[in-house]
């Protein structure tokens, strides 16, 4: 009786022992999974943060340059909404009458070497600025025109006095470069920031940024919008709306690619008003004065 007391007593202890052992592993193991868990972790989010800087650094490389370009772009649109704006197509313009057989015969307006006539009646007064005339006309319309001597030869100036300029014209252009100056401001004002992306070809990205540069020094004479008109003999451009009843500006190349600048406006305290189709009457009978006239 007293060896099975005997033994009963050394099982319950190794029991005893087993039990206090297994708890001691279990203890630690639970110290140890804190300390192993975090490690796993860490090494995780390495491996994420290493994928997105090269992801990061690929991007910049690849399109780093289309980026900046495209945020520079939507800022000067945001400052100069006219930025946005590409030149629209005019309608062609109502064929001239025959103005010998004309009743009411229009007005002939005349500088020192150019003359065009107008649709309104009367002598209008001139007045002699800087570098234009103005032609203010009773019914109170008032026509500026701008001496074409004055006019810069944008395309002439960069061959003739900055070839370096012109080289990077070339380059901007891709060979594709401008032969007059209208093809230039035609190529220019059709620039747009719309026409931007993220992911355009950087060679495209850099080309669209010098287009926009020049866009902003050439500048806009009037607003809303952009009209562009190719005639058989004259082409160019017109800002503004006459439908709008505000200022209307022109820049007019004729054949031999001369530069001629109009605005339109209707003065102050007047009921004069102007339509398309006199602006448009306008530019189709411009004409250089015979030298034996002027």
């Amino acid at each position: 009786m007293q060896g099975r007391d005997n033994r009963s007593a050394r099982n319950r202890i190794q029991m005893a022992g087993t039990i206090q052992t297994t708890e001691s592993l279990l203890a630690e193991g639970i110290q140890r999974m804190p300390t192993e868990k975090p490690k796993k972790d860490s090494s995780r989010e390495a491996i994420i943060l290493l994928v997105v800087v090269l992801a990061v650094a690929g991007y910049c490389i690849r399109y780093g340059l289309q980026t900046l370009t495209y945020i520079e772009a939507k800022m000067w649109a945001r400052t100069d909404p006219w930025l946005n704006d590409v030149p629209v197509p005019l309608p062609p313009p109502a064929p001239l009458p025959d103005l010998s057989k004309a009743k009411d015969k229009p007005t002939f307006v005349k500088t020192s070497e150019w003359e065009f006539r107008v649709p309104w009646k009367g002598e209008p007064k001139e007045v002699h600025l800087p570098t234009a005339i103005e032609f203010q006309f009773d019914s109170g319309q008032s026509i500026t025109f701008y001496d074409p001597n004055e006019q810069a030869d944008s395309l002439g100036q960069l061959k003739k006095l900055n070839p370096l300029n012109y080289e990077k014209l070339t380059n901007v252009f891709q060979g594709a470069i401008p032969q007059t100056n209208y093809e230039l401001y035609r190529d220019v004002y059709s620039a747009s920031p719309t026409q931007m992306s993220l992911f355009m070809p950087l060679s495209d990205a850099m080309r669209a940024n010098v287009m926009l540069l020049w866009k902003i020094s050439f500048g806009v004479d009037a607003q809303p919008g952009i009209r562009s008109f190719e005639w058989q003999k004259a082409r160019g451009f017109e800002f503004g709306d006459p439908s709008k009843g505000g200022p209307v500006a022109l820049r007019v190349f004729d054949n031999q690619d001369r530069q001629f600048r109009f605005l339109f406006v209707t003065r102050a305290g007047t009921q004069g008003t102007f339509t398309q189709d006199d602006v448009d009457f306008v530019i189709q009978t411009l004409q250089p004065i015979p030298f034996e006239e002027r």
